[in-house]
């Protein structure tokens, strides 16, 4: 199959493949499109804006990345992922297109055509995408979206995006288009990314002046995510949403995700970097006194903020156990360790005697250690 041939981590940022390989099929878009791109929060307002979407009626396509277990994940129509059936045929056909042409793509550059041609033959009336990295030479932004979202912005992959607020905001603001709305986060509101917003000449819209979130509990979604996917589903719809369902019971696999096992709670949340894990920490806070106490399972890929991680978490980690994950970028676990104890943290070699003893098992560090332990505790 054409992605057992392509490396998951190779990235070549950039959009002159793609546009080469749409422009082979003639491909255009038919229906109204969500981006949704940002440092954090992306997948659950796409997820969120999937499922409202679908709730009025729509056949939503959605697009997401990464994946916990299986690549199938990434592509779904209304919940439903697309089958080992049309993901192989569509594989086969894309490959048999790039050989023609003398075209090479990458894994997520692939997988993204394949989720665009899927979604229009299968008569999507209301596409969702989530950016995989930054936003201006990011795949996903082939495409021109009917709305755009920018959830929050924060520095993370610094090596492509660069290093400062001003370039990551360049990067990321680009999913806009002149003259088309778009939505910004409470998370994301800065003088840099306005000024880049003011440039590409977009309907800005901010949340907390031109919308907000009317409900005071929102599950375990942020009000950000609600207000923001809430107000997508109006743009792309031209009204509110006549009946809001019951998205408080909703779970975003990953995402402070909570299960009874083994004798105590666990909770799995792929917070990797210092926005996110500011956000677990906060609420781990609200929950903390209800627990002897918090003993954290967590990995790290080496381009992260360990320390940063490591003194957020700190005060409400009693006790922590490093695990390894398949990734060529993983931390060495020496690192980590190191890392956590020049912090005045312990690290444990097993969770057993603090299962006994009724501790909050928190696994947490990105999708490979959260899927990782979805297998075991499944």
């Amino acid at each position: 199959m054409l992605l057992d041939s392509i490396s998951a981590k190779t990235i070549h940022l950039g959009l002159d493949r793609i546009r080469m390989v749409l422009k082979v099929l003639s491909f255009s878009p038919n229906c109204p499109i969500v981006t949704v791109g940002g440092t954090n929060g992306k997948g659950s307002t796409v997820f969120l804006t999937s499922r409202f979407l679908e709730s009025a009626g729509y056949k939503v396509g959605t697009y997401t990345s990464p994946h916990l277990h299986t690549v199938h994940e990434r592509i779904a129509i209304n919940q439903q992922l697309i089958s080992e059936h049309d993901l192989t045929r569509l594989l086969e056909f894309l490959d048999t297109v790039l050989k023609k042409n003398t075209i090479s793509l990458t894994y997520f550059e692939v997988l993204t055509v394949v989720a665009l041609l899927y979604f229009k033959e299968q008569g999507c009336t209301q596409i969702v995408l989530e950016v995989g990295m930054g936003g201006r030479l990011d795949a996903v932004n082939v495409v021109d979206p009917t709305v755009a979202v920018l959830t929050t912005l924060s520095i993370d992959h610094k090596e492509w995006l660069g290093d400062t607020v001003e370039a990551i905001a360049v990067e990321k603001s680009a999913i806009a288009r002149a003259g088309y709305p778009v939505l910004v986060g409470v998370g994301a509101q800065n003088a840099a990314l306005q000024m880049a917003l003011e440039g590409i000449g977009a309907q800005v819209e901010y949340e907390n002046q031109d919308f907000c979130c009317s409900f005071s509990e929102t599950g375990s979604f942020l009000p950000t995510h609600v207000a923001l996917a809430l107000r997508a589903c109006e743009c792309v719809m031209g009204h509110s949403l006549e009946t809001i369902p019951d998205f408080q019971a909703w779970i975003w696999p990953g995402r402070f995700e909570r299960y009874q096992a083994y004798g105590t709670d666990w909770i799995l949340d792929v917070a990797h970097n210092q926005e996110s894990v500011y956000l677990l920490a906060d609420k781990l806070k609200k929950i903390q006194t209800q627990y002897p106490g918090i003993i954290a399972i967590w990995h790290s890929l080496v381009d992260k903020e360990l320390d940063v991680i490591v003194q957020t978490m700190r005060p409400i980690v009693e006790h922590w156990v490093l695990a390894p994950i398949e990734n060529d970028r993983a931390t060495p676990l020496e690192v980590l360790r190191d890392t956590v104890i020049r912090y005045g943290g312990t690290v444990e070699p097993s969770i057993t005697p603090y299962i006994e003893q009724g501790y909050l098992i928190v696994v947490f560090g990105g999708f490979n250690i959260v899927a990782d332990f979805k297998r075991l505790l499944k």
